[in-house]
């Protein structure tokens, strides 16, 4: 039987979407929570100094996307056709997009910048999150499986349902 051991910090982050496949699959793995406090010993031994780690029988692979693809591979979780495939990311490129659009605002939430939380919520979270959501239930509302493709679940709907909890914190800092 294979082994899985995900390695990330104590949070949900680029580590849940592996995380919440490998559940859904039913597959057991080691859920190695690392500390910020052990992540300055532990980054370099890493291969690149960052998080996520998957572990697969000792041999590491690094990179989120990479990551979310291996196990979507693995357990049916990848469209099936290249053109589902190529809507899916795409719907996932167009979600990291906004992710990087409000980086400032979530930033200054979380206590890593400075800015006027406030003026950035209205001016740089608000359109982004209107434009952005707006689109992806619009590319769900399209699809006959209630997910980002007529052929059903896949990692991405698992990733952008992830990220989109990102909601759910704004309003503890709104």
């Amino acid at each position: 039987m294979v082994q899985y051991k995900v390695s990330y910090f104590d949070i949900r982050g680029l580590g849940e979407t592996p995380r919440m496949i490998l559940h859904y699959a039913g597959v057991e793995f080691e859920d190695n929570r690392i500390t910020f406090d052990q992540w300055s010993d532990l980054k370099s031994k890493t291969p690149t100094g960052k998080l996520p780690i998957l572990e697969v029988d000792g041999k590491q692979l690094v990179e989120s996307g990479a990551i979310n693809r291996f196990l979507a591979s693995k357990y049916g979780l990848r469209p099936k056709c290249d053109m589902e495939n190529a809507q899916m990311e795409s719907a996932v490129d167009y979600f990291k997009d906004f992710t990087i659009e409000v980086r400032d605002w979530f930033r200054v939430c979380a206590g890593m910048g400075q800015g006027d939380k406030d003026k950035l919520y209205k001016e740089t979270y608000t359109p982004a999150a209107e434009k952005t959501f707006t689109r992806l239930t619009d590319i769900i509302s399209k699809t006959s499986s209630g997910f980002l493709v007529d052929s059903g679940i896949t990692w991405g709907d698992f990733f952008i349902a992830e990220s989109s909890k990102l909601k759910m914190f704004i309003l503890l800092f709104k």
